[in-house]
């Protein structure tokens, strides 16, 4: 996709501010030997930094229910920004977005000068570029939007439910019992969704694709003339895959995956999401770093590694993953083709195809080193799974009437959700292993010379007469 050409005028206006002489005064970069008409000696080195740079480029307080301007550019861009595989063309016309947007600084003199960002990450819009925001959104911010996701998304094709979903409920990664509950209409396949939001509002909400909620349109910004998907575009009407992290995009689809297990990972935990700072094992953190977990429902517990033979400290969160059954002819994205990935996905989850939740606690394992953040991609196994508990998401009654089975049917499939609680397995994003590595129930011994029981006193009681 060629750049706007506003994007190239007012790059080039900020370079030629930096290598040139302004009314007299001496050039901000004037190193020896600058070669002058060699652009990416300047834009490429903003993208340079911008590679190295781990979750948000730019600064925002929104997430996915209010996102700004600031949040969608840091969501189309973490789609182009690892895989410009050393394109040079790409990576300065990057550089020319991020010159326009932030403030630069120069750093050193003569041949030591280089250019850098002025603030600390994630970085404030400059003033001239939140002036364009509010008087002409629709050119240039638009039009930086507009190249990022054309780089970073491609419409998804599908294909439908029934060729890929399974007909049973296939929970055999740690029930290999084999139990066959299908239909008696013959029209379901099933899936699983991993969700951290409240039970109660999944009942209330379902997982409707985002995109065409009107409340969500409004909040996160798809009505303002900034953004690509905006009515006059009605690109928020399509399925998109995200090509930089070969996966399904946050808004106009809900993933789906063919395995129970595979559900148990998501959502995902990167520990950079939470803050830059934590790095490295959670028994190294201060106090202060282990109090940012609380807004994300993280705890620090105690376990006993089996690998090691010692109690180590680690991240634990909870989940669910839901149990769906949904018609084998609705439109399936197929995501599986493009990442190698048994996971799918489809517009909407509706409360009705929601058929049972499991609940499951996750223990994480620790980056391989300390300068690394917890990442459930990058270590194997990544996580140990337990199955603490499990309902129905609508009453036994309701989900027998909309699956169409028969009693025998639907109590097959409450013995076989069952039969689940108290496993302990492990998994490594989108492998099973059925050794846990860690012993989630052990109690941790008592270590010193315990306290003796205290004993209270026994008051003698005068009696009269003695």
């Amino acid at each position: 996709m060629p750049i706007e050409q506003e994007i190239l005028n007012k790059s080039a206006a900020v370079r030629t501010s930096w290598l040139t002489s302004q009314h007299g005064a001496p050039a901000k970069l004037p190193w020896t030997g600058f070669r002058a008409n060699d652009e990416s000696a300047f834009f490429r080195a903003l993208f340079t930094l911008v590679k190295a740079r781990k979750g948000q480029v730019a600064y925002t307080r929104s997430e996915t229910n209010n996102l700004d301007f600031c949040g969608w550019f840091n969501y189309f861009l973490g789609e182009v920004v690892n895989f410009t595989n050393g394109n040079s063309e790409l990576e300065t016309n990057l550089g020319r977005i991020f010159s326009i947007m932030f403030d630069l600084k120069a750093t050193g003199v003569g041949n030591t000068a280089k250019i850098e960002f002025a603030d600390d990450w994630p970085l404030s819009l400059k003033a001239n570029f939140y002036g364009l925001l509010q008087n002409a959104p629709a050119v240039v911010p638009k039009g930086i939007l507009a190249y990022l996701f054309e780089l970073g998304f491609e419409e998804a094709t599908t294909v439908e439910a029934g060729d890929y979903f399974g007909r049973n409920l296939a929970l055999k990664s740690n029930l290999p019992d084999g139990v066959a509950i299908r239909s008696a209409k013959g029209e379901y396949v099933f899936a699983y969704r991993g969700d951290t939001r409240d039970l109660a509002k999944i009942i209330q909400q379902g997982a409707r694709c985002r995109a065409e909620l009107d409340f969500w349109r409004r909040d996160a910004g798809l009505t303002q003339p900034w953004h690509p998907w905006n009515d006059v575009d009605q690109k928020w009407r399509r399925m998109w895959f995200r090509r930089g992290n070969k996966d399904n995009d946050y808004f106009t689809m809900n993933s789906l995956a063919h395995d129970f297990h595979i559900s148990c990972a998501y959502p995902m935990f990167r520990s950079f999401e939470i803050d830059q700072g934590l790095r490295g094992p959670v028994s190294g953190w201060s106090e202060a770093q282990r109090r940012l977990l609380a807004a994300k429902k993280v705890s620090v517990v105690e376990v006993f590694d089996r690998r090691s033979n010692t109690w180590e400290e680690v991240l634990s969160d909870e989940s669910r993953v839901f149990a769906c059954a949904i018609s084998s002819t609705t439109t399936a994205a197929t995501t599986f083709d493009l990442n190698n990935y048994p996971e799918s996905a489809v517009r909407n989850i509706n409360l009705e195809d929601m058929v049972a939740w499991i609940k499951v606690r996750r223990y994480h394992r620790p980056p391989a080193d300390a300068h690394s953040h917890y990442d459930s991609t990058l270590v194997t196994p990544s996580m140990t799974i337990r199955v603490l508990s499990w309902g129905w998401v609508r009453t036994e009654d309701e989900t027998r009437a909309s699956l169409g089975c028969t009693k025998d049917g639907i109590k097959a499939i409450g013995a076989k959700l069952q039969n689940m609680i108290g496993k302990c397995f492990d998994i490594s994003h989108s492998q099973y292993f059925p050794a846990a590595t860690y012993d989630v129930t052990r109690p941790k011994p008592l270590i010193g010379p315990q306290p003796k029981p205290k004993h209270e006193a026994v008051k003698r009681v005068g009696l009269s007469g003695w």
